[in-house]
């Protein structure tokens, strides 16, 4: 039985609106995340867990990128602004160039004896993560609906969705995992 609920949200995307070159706006510009809005209702969900789930850990897991490695510094003045009550210790951000779930193994020595949870936009974070036992990959949609992403069977967690919306796939989700 596992004895952790461990919750990793990136940002990029994902828990902060992603506006790239599809609407003319230079990602690697200077303080370009700082100004960024989050998809409010996941982050209200990430605060709800945050106040009210004990028995689920709650991590930012967000890759820099080499080309701007200030996008830390950004990343962590964004978190300061919308999500002061998640504490810098749960906040990680791997190099690019090593996949998300790799790095973590290195981090927690009890990776395996917990369900880890990833909420990703990108398809080769949420492949490689759901490789692995425990683990789980919910692919976040709803501002890039457009883009159509390719059924890859992942669970889709609809960031347009209300936070109750939200929390009720998350639970459910859970429940059905402990069932197997």
């Amino acid at each position: 039985m596992l004895k952790k609920i461990r919750l990793f949200v990136d940002m990029d995307g994902t828990l902060v609106q992603y506006q790239g070159r599809e609407v003319g706006i230079d990602i690697f510009a200077p303080h370009y995340f700082e100004n960024v809005p989050p998809e409010i209702n996941l982050l209200n969900f990430i605060k709800d867990l945050i106040h009210h789930e004990t028995e689920v850990e709650i991590y930012i897991l967000s890759a820099i990128f080499d080309k701007k490695p200030s996008i830390t510094d950004e990343k962590k003045i964004w978190l300061n602004t919308w999500l002061p009550e998640l504490p810098e210790q749960a906040w990680y951000f791997p190099p690019e160039s090593i996949s998300k779930v790799e790095y973590m193994h290195r981090v927690f020595p009890d990776w395996n004896q917990a369900l880890n949870i990833l909420i990703d936009d990108m398809d080769y974070n949420l492949s490689a993560w759901q490789t692995y036992d425990n683990h789980i990959a919910l692919e976040s949609v709803g501002w890039d609906k457009w883009l159509a992403p390719a059924d890859l069977g992942f669970v889709q967690l609809d960031s347009s969705k209300s936070k109750e919306d939200l929390k009720k796939t998350f639970h459910n989700l859970i429940r059905k995992y402990k069932m197997k």
